[in-house]
C-alpha cells in the first residue's frame, strides 16, 4: 500500500481516538512506530521535545514532524490533514448539538470517562519517556544522571515561586544550555 495512503489512514485513526489534546496522540503514535517502523521510539521522544519546543499545537507539530520523516513535505501535508479532519468535522457538525446536551448526565458521563482515559494515555507515556530518558536496562541497569540533573534542577525551578514566573523559553533554552554543558564535560 502507498506510504501516503498508509500514513493519512494513521493519522485520520489518531485524530479519530486521540480525545485530551496532543499530548493524547503520543500513544498512538508509539505504537504507530511499533507497527510500521518508521521511526523508533527513542526519536519519538525527540520529536515530543521539539514539536513542544517550537510554536503550534503538539498534535499538528507531531503530525508534520511524523509526516515528514516518512515522506517529506507531501508527509507533512498528509499527517497533519488527517490528523485535523475528525476535529473539524466533530466541530462543524456537533457544536450545536453538544451546546444543547450540555447539562445532560448522560452526555457528562461521557466526557467525564474521556477525560479520564486521557489522564491515563498521557501518564502510560509520560512513565514510557521517564524509563527511556532516565534508565537504561541494556547490560543491568543504568541511570542517566546527567538527565536526571537537568530535570531535577528545571522542576525544582518550577517550584520556587520567583522563579516559576519566568516564561516557559527560559526554562528550555536553560535546559538547552544544561544539556550541552553536560555534554562538553564527556569529551
Amino acid at each position: 500500500m502507498n506510504t501516503l495512503l498508509l500514513l493519512g489512514i494513521e493519522f485520520l485513526a489518531i485524530g479519530t481516538f486521540s480525545v485530551g489534546g496532543g499530548l493524547a496522540t503520543v500513544p498512538f503514535l508509539l505504537s504507530m512506530s511499533q507497527r510500521r517502523g518508521w521511526f523508533s521510539p527513542e526519536e519519538l521522544t525527540s520529536m515530543v521535545a521539539l514539536s513542544q519546543s517550537v510554536p503550534g499545537p503538539i498534535g499538528i507539530n507531531l503530525a508534520s514532524y511524523t509526516g515528514y520523516t516518512v515522506s517529506g513535505l507531501p508527509g507533512v501535508i498528509v499527517a497533519a490533514l488527517a490528523l485535523s479532519l475528525p476535529a473539524f468535522i466533530t466541530i462543524v457538525f456537533l457544536s450545536k448539538m453538544i451546546r444543547k446536551l450540555r447539562g445532560n448526565r448522560n452526555f457528562e458521563a461521557v466526557f467525564y470517562g474521556l477525560r479520564a482515559a486521557s489522564v491515563g494515555l498521557i501518564a502510560a507515556v509520560l512513565l514510557s519517556f521517564c524509563l527511556s530518558t532516565f534508565v537504561t536496562l541494556e547490560g543491568g541497569l543504568l541511570i542517566y544522571w546527567k538527565s536526571l540533573l537537568v530535570f531535577a534542577v528545571i522542576g525544582l525551578c518550577l517550584f520556587l515561586p520567583r522563579i516559576k514566573k519566568l516564561p516557559i523559553p527560559i526554562f528550555l533554552l536553560t535546559a538547552a544550555l544544561l544539556g550541552i554543558l553536560l555534554r562538553l564535560g564527556e569529551t
